[in-house]
Order: C-alpha cells, then sequence, then structure tokens
C-alpha cells in the first residue's frame, strides 16, 4: 500500500434551499463560519494533527457573511484564514450548466473581491454535482483558480474511477489540475462522524480499498450527519484522534486535518503525468434543468439572452454583474426542498418551490430592468404578443410617434433562398412524444440504494421498460421564411403525479463531417469531446447545434429547452458515445424521474421555439454565432411573464 498520510478537509455542503428554505440555508452556512471560528481558537493547544481546520465550500457564502457581520466578526475570520486553519474555495455556489460564460465570469468576481479583503482563493471545490460545463475551465484559471476538485453523489450519474487525477483541458489549450473524489462525506464511511459507523469496525474495510491507490497521501472529505447544509462540529477530532490510535497499532496511514490547497500542493508535481481530457465535463445532473419546470427553464435561458442584449448596447459594470450573479444564484443546482416528491403538498416542498420560482422570475425582471434602461430614452418596452413568428416585434415603439419602429438591433436578412433545403429534415420532424416508466415506477429511471457503504448509493438499471406515445399538441406551427425555419409548439400537460417525460424530436437527412454544440460560450463535439465517464445521454446547449459539411451548414436552436439528446431517446443506462449518423436530436422537454428536489409535477399551457439556420456552404462558429445574436428572436424572444409597461 502506498498511502502514508490521509489529509481529513471538513466542510459543510451548501444545497441552497434543499433542508430549508434558501433564506434560512443562507443564514446558517453564516452561523457555520461563526462556529469553525470558534472552533480554531484553542488550535494553540491542540496536537498539529488535529487542528480544527474549516473549508469553506462556497466563496458566495463568504461574501454574504463578511457582508452582514460586525468588525470584530470579520477580524475574528480573517485571522483565521491567515493562520491556515480556514480556507475559502473558489466555486461561488454548486451551479448547473444553464449558466453561461459570461454568468460564470461575472460571478466569479467574488474571488477578486475577496482577495482584496486579504483571503487567498487558489483551490475550487465541486460538491454533490457531477461535472462542470466546459467554459468553467478557462474561467477558474482567469479567475487565478489552478485546481479543482470534484466530490461527487453518484445517485443518478457517475463519473470517473474515484481518485482520479487529470489534466482538463480548456478550450483556449491551458489545463486546469482536477482530482475526482469520491463522496464530499467518504469521511463519515471512515468513522469520523457518524456513530453507527464505529472506526474500529470500518477503518480495516476501508484500509482495505486503498491497496491498488497510486498516491503517498489520501484527500479525504468529511461533513456532518446528515451530510447537507449541516455545520462544524469537533467530535470529528475525536474519532480522527481514536483512529491514530488504531493505525500506530495497525500500521495504517496516519489522518491529519489539512487544507485543500495542502492536497493539490501535493498532487501537483504527480499529475505532471496524469492524462489531459479536453472537451465538457458534462453533468448527469443536468437532467434536473427540466425537472425544474419548463416555464422557469425557459425565462431563465430568455433572462440571460436579455441581459446579453442589454451589455452589448452598453449597459455594463455593477448593473450587468448584479444581474449576471442573480442570475447564477437561480441556475444553482438545488431546485427545492428533499420532500418535494415524498410530501410535495406539504409546506416546506411548496415554501421550496416557491423559492426557486422568485429567484428565477426575480433574475428574470432585474435582466429585463437593465435591457429597458440600455433602450432609454428613444424607446419604451411594452408588453408584447408572440403571433405566427412576427418579425416586427411590435413591443419596441418610438416613444415620441408612438408606432412601430425598425428594430434596433436588426441587421438585413439574406435574400430569401428555395426551400428545397426543407430535404434535410427527416421523418416526425417535430414530434413530441410522452414516456412513462411501463410499470409507473421512478426506480425504472435511477434504483436509488440504501447507502450502507461508499457503493451502494444506487444503480442505473440495465434493461429499462418504457412506453412511449407520441403526442398530438395544440397547435403545431411551421415557418419557412428563406434560409431560417421556425417551429413553434403548443400543448396542454394535465395535472398528474405519475412519473412521465417530454420530448420533441427532431431528425435530420443530413451527413456532417463535423457536429459543435454550444455548451454556453465554448462549443464541443457530442460525439468524443467530452471528459470520460461524464454524461453522453444529455448535453446541455446553449445557442444550438452546428452540423457542417464541405457544401452545407445546419444550426439547430432552441429557446426553450437546452436539453438535448443525440441519436435517440435514452434517459438510462449510460450510453458509451454518440454518433450523430445521420444526426438526430431530441429535446428533453421535461420529466418527473428524480425522487427527491424537483417538483412532483407540472401542469398547464406548454410553448417551446425552435430554429433551424441553413447555410449553402460550410461556416464557422463565429457566423454561427453572429447570426444566434442578431436575429430578431435572439434579442427579443417572447416571454410573456416578463413585462416592463
Amino acid at each position: 500500500m502506498n498511502v502514508r498520510e490521509i489529509l481529513v478537509v471538513h466542510h459543510s455542503h451548501t444545497d441552497w434551499g434543499y433542508t430549508s428554505h434558501p433564506a434560512i440555508v443562507e443564514q446558517r452556512h453564516y452561523q457555520y463560519i461563526d462556529e469553525a471560528v470558534a472552533l480554531c481558537r484553542p488550535n494553540a493547544d491542540r496536537d498539529p494533527a488535529l487542528r480544527y481546520r474549516w473549508t469553506c465550500e462556497c466563496s458566495w457564502v463568504v461574501q454574504g457573511y463578511l457582508h452582514t457581520r460586525s468588525a470584530r466578526q470579520r477580524r475574528a475570520f480573517l485571522e483565521c484564514v491567515s493562520r491556515g486553519d480556514i480556507e475559502v474555495a473558489g466555486l461561488p455556489l454548486q451551479p448547473t450548466p444553464l449558466a453561461d460564460a459570461a454568468t460564470i465570469r461575472a460571478t466569479l468576481g467574488i474571488l477578486d473581491e475577496l482577495r482584496a479583503e486579504g483571503i487567498p482563493v487558489s483551490v475550487a471545490l465541486g460538491c454533490d454535482i457531477n461535472g462542470l460545463s466546459w467554459p468553467w475551465a478557462d474561467a477558474l484559471l482567469d479567475a487565478k483558480v489552478n485546481a479543482l476538485g470534484m466530490a461527487m453523489n453518484f445517485v443518478c450519474g457517475g463519473g470517473l474511477k474515484r481518485w482520479t487525477a487529470f489534466q482538463w483541458q480548456a478550450a483556449s489549450g491551458r489545463k486546469l489540475l482536477c482530482w475526482q473524489g469520491t463522496h464530499y462525506n467518504h469521511g463519515a464511511y471512515w468513522g469520523l462522524n457518524h456513530d453507527a459507523y464505529p472506526t474500529a469496525a470500518v477503518a480495516p474495510l476501508r484500509i482495505a480499498e486503498l491497496r491498488r491507490y497510486p498516491h503517498a497521501k489520501l484527500l479525504l472529505q468529511v461533513t456532518n450527519i446528515p451530510p447537507d447544509n449541516m455545520g462544524p462540529h469537533s467530535r470529528y477530532l475525536d474519532h480522527l484522534a481514536g483512529y491514530n490510535k488504531l493505525a500506530a497499532e495497525h500500521d495504517w496511514p496516519r489522518m491529519r486535518t489539512a487544507t485543500l490547497r495542502e492536497w493539490f500542493d501535493f498532487l501537483a508535481p504527480a499529475a505532471k503525468r496524469a492524462p489531459v481530457y479536453t472537451g465538457d465535463w458534462t453533468d448527469w445532473w443536468a437532467s434536473g434543468i427540466m425537472a425544474i419546470g419548463p416555464r422557469e427553464t425557459a425565462t431563465l435561458l430568455e433572462a440571460q439572452r436579455r441581459t446579453a442584449v442589454a451589455e452589448r448596447r452598453g449597459i455594463t459594470g455593477a448593473p450587468a454583474t448584479a444581474v449576471r450573479r442573480q442570475l447564477f444564484l437561480a441556475a444553482e443546482h438545488t431546485s427545492c426542498a428533499s420532500s418535494s416528491v415524498t410530501a410535495p403538498y406539504e409546506v416546506a416542498a411548496q415554501a421550496g418551490i416557491a423559492a426557486k420560482q422568485s429567484l428565477v422570475y426575480e433574475a428574470a425582471y432585474a435582466a429585463n430592468e437593465i435591457l429597458r434602461q440600455s433602450l432609454q430614452p428613444k424607446y419604451v418596452m411594452h408588453d408584447r404578443r408572440f403571433e405566427s413568428f412576427d418579425p416586427a416585434w411590435r413591443g419596441l415603439v418610438d416613444d415620441a410617434r408612438q408606432s412601430p419602429i425598425k428594430h434596433p438591433l436588426r441587421t438585413d436578412l439574406p435574400a430569401p433562398r428555395p426551400a428545397s433545403w426543407e430535404k434535410f429534415f427527416g421523418k416526425n420532424f417535430g414530434q413530441v412524444i410522452l414516456e412513462q416508466p411501463a410499470n409507473g415506477s421512478r426506480d425504472t429511471w435511477y434504483e436509488v440504494g440504501k447507502f450502507t457503504t461508499p457503493e451502494s448509493h444506487g444503480r442505473w438499471p440495465v434493461r429499462p421498460r418504457w412506453k412511449r406515445t407520441p403526442v398530438t399538441p395544440q397547435q403545431f406551427t411551421r415557418q419557412l421564411a428563406g434560409d431560417v425555419a421556425r417551429f413553434e409548439i403548443r400543448l396542454h400537460l394535465p395535472a398528474s403525479d405519475a412519473t412521465r417525460a417530454l420530448y420533441i424530436s427532431f431528425p435530420f437527412r443530413f451527413a456532417p463531417r463535423t457536429v459543435l454544440a454550444d455548451m454556453g460560450g465554448d462549443w464541443a463535439d457530442p460525439r468524443w469531446e467530452n471528459i470520460p465517464g461524464s454524461c453522453h445521454n444529455w448535453w446541455t446547449v446553449h445557442r444550438g447545434v452546428l452540423m457542417t459539411s464541405p457544401h452545407a451548414s445546419l444550426l439547430w436552436t432552441s429557446w426553450d429547452v437546452p436539453v438535448v439528446m443525440f441519436d435517440a431517446i435514452c434517459p438510462n443506462p449510460p450510453k458509451p458515445r454518440n454518433r450523430l449518423r445521420p444526426p438526430v436530436l431530441i429535446a428533453w422537454a421535461y420529466h418527473n424521474y428524480w425522487g427527491t428536489n424537483f417538483p412532483v409535477h407540472v401542469a398547464g399551457d406548454l410553448k417551446f421555439r425552435f430554429r433551424i439556420k441553413f447555410w449553402p456552404r460550410c461556416v464557422t462558429i463565429d457566423e454561427a454565432e453572429q447570426f444566434c445574436d442578431t436575429d430578431p428572436l435572439a434579442d427579443y424572444p417572447d416571454v410573456a411573464e416578463i413585462k416592463t409597461l
């Protein structure tokens, strides 16, 4: 066995609203920092291996703490940081792939604000989530974060083999040191914080797992029981001391408290020989994006687009940054309470759903407001109605004449072409499909385990049985205008707690040489450009999917459904790869397969919009992005819930 020392990192996993209302969770995390500061005070009298150490998992929490605490409390916290007793990690919160590169970078500006207070931040820690979108690699490096640890929750997910070091190559070509560890509360299975797992009983089992471990040191994270949104505790030091006594007797590796920075300083020399992986670290938990609710997801994407338009029109600096950070908070990985499925109509679940919706719609209103400001004083924004893809967008009117005006960002459209390129659309193009488990059980999607060992959290069914039925929407609108085809699908989803999903299929009769999907600022090939072990079954697509051949190009974009499957409907089991021969794109419009954290059902009228752009030649990513950013729909798509009068 190679390992001689175990570095124990103690923290609280931040689940913004999972165990209580987000406002309560926020205040509790501030309180946890106060408690950690108090626990650090006796460190001078402790054994160096048993110094109390605390890692703040999310920098957003630390920024809020500094804004709400007295000068004395701030000073005590900063003293602990300067002594190395408390560390701050770089991820603002645990995100979803809904945040694009601009939103990510604006929120990472928090790190510069913390450094101005004397707080060093050079490592990041992902917990619970199963990956990060590709723009994070460059954004973290630009924010002076040079290492990223990932402690996944493998329920409804997956990743690389645990204890894997690798270099994540960003789109710029630079590399970020990464560590794929184990669950963020793996220390519980060593007996460090759970009396149900006595150290003397479980430690031999964990030691046996280290026989093929390659490094001289091991990173072991420990939170509390339960593992989410719980505070610091000192009893793990007693368990750690008890383990070290056993270690001395059995020649096991010794434990000591540590920080993430210490771990990565040790790992860095060995990681120079680590494999290099490029592309998206595709998060399995992106499946939850559409479980939040189709309306909320569409509104968040729309707000992000409106913010980009306002920025292009000159709204920058603090106003734009504030909106971007609101959007980031709304895109955090927690949707609502843990009891949202088991007790969906109790206060906790309903309050959690309302809180998440409030975050989304408040961010949307903030985005709408800066867009309005960017149009003043010449224009006033009025209520808009999306009618048959009207390109004039009557919502913009001249302030003096109160009559329709030319769209201020609209560019000259290309001359209309014959619609012969419609031949690239396959059979049943835009078909809506309702999916239900054959036995009606959520276990058809994922079988949740008993959590009695690190490997017992659950598994993907090998041969799931699904019932899939084509659905006739209430309205299916298709418009071909020159080189652009627009689709709008409206349907009514009746209220039901039954397990179900909606898909919209777009098969193409096209043989592309390249296929690239926009991951929020960086374009990746879904056939091979993602990290091993990450999700092939679905990707989170922002601007669209660009398919090119030497003689033609097609750009598929979705306004409201960012989660896309390739080749065929495949919610499980995990796919080894995507082929796209020929391309089949499936928009995963909605599901309620998760057994926690998401609303048990969504009902009512739903609207989904898509667009396909054709070029009779091979185009570049820059050309595709320019089309997305200058087409009128990109600037002012209709979201009826957002109005400024």
